[in-house]
């Protein structure tokens, strides 16, 4: 059998055994041969600490199913976790190693208190930078930390604007980048959640103008099968929740170009 043919067989995520030194070891498949110079899987093992993954040739299925993660259950079942983080009286389970590469916020946060076995961010539970997050986004971000968990199959269009400003306010460049392609390629986000999430964007400053032009476009995009009247409605929602001269004449001059807005 080719090795193309044996690498269509498995999906990243899939369950699987690693076989390494002589000995199967059970665990997550996190890449695909294709992704390897060496033409070899990518593993995260079960026994493997948090940072670690295993590179093999061969692998095979794993008949044993993992259960999949439940809102609430942002951890790996195979690594325990070490820190809470509490939203006032919810809390959800993580990893200090994982906060701290994911965000030099976390990093200096965490570096303050070593042997802190909690996190009390009880001030972002229900908003961060002006965007409604909740205990989803933040389930929806914790997930993204854990080894081996597919962004898209994390995010959904309910959590990823709350999970993007989780990320934008503390510095997870990774996952921001992630939910900015998410944003940019993903058709269904209401325009009603854009023009609210363009207000708050707005006050992100450059690291956000990717997703603002693009929520700009997706407001006027023909998906949402608006007319001249329609177009103006948007423009005088977006003049009620303050949006910034900017962002207002983007609208404008998106709306004129695409010849939607019509004589004023």
């Amino acid at each position: 059998m080719s090795e193309k043919k044996c690498s269509e067989e498995y999906q990243v995520g899939d369950r699987v055994e690693a076989c390494y030194k002589g000995r199967w070891y059970a665990g997550d498949l996190v890449k695909l041969p294709d992704c390897d110079p060496h033409g070899r899987y990518t593993v995260h093992c079960d026994c493997d600490d948090l940072r670690d993954i295993t590179r093999v040739k061969v692998i095979r299925h794993l008949k044993e199913k993992r259960k999949p993660l439940e809102i609430g259950d942002t951890s790996d079942p195979g690594v325990p976790t070490d820190i809470t983080i509490r939203f006032g009286d919810q809390a959800l389970e993580t990893y200090r190693f994982a906060l701290r590469v994911a965000s030099p916020v976390f990093r200096v946060m965490l570096g303050k208190d070593r042997d802190a076995e909690e996190l009390d961010l009880s001030v972002d539970a229900k908003e961060v930078c002006g965007v409604s997050t909740g205990m989803k986004a933040w389930t929806a971000f914790l997930k993204c930390l854990v080894p081996g968990m597919g962004f898209n199959q994390v995010v959904s269009e309910e959590t990823i604007l709350g999970l993007t400003a989780i990320a934008h306010k503390y510095d997870a460049q990774r996952i921001f980048e992630s939910a900015e392609e998410f944003i940019l390629e993903n058709k269904k986000l209401p325009v009603a959640d854009l023009l609210t999430f363009c207000a708050a964007i707005d006050a992100f400053g450059e690291t956000s103008k990717r997703i603002m032009e693009s929520c700009v476009d997706r407001l006027l995009m023909p998906v949402h099968g608006m007319d001249k009247g329609q177009v103006r409605e948007v423009i005088k929602q977006a003049k009620e929740l303050k949006l910034s001269k900017k962002v207002l004449s983007a609208i404008a001059v998106r709306a004129l170009e695409r010849g939607l807005q019509g004589n004023q």
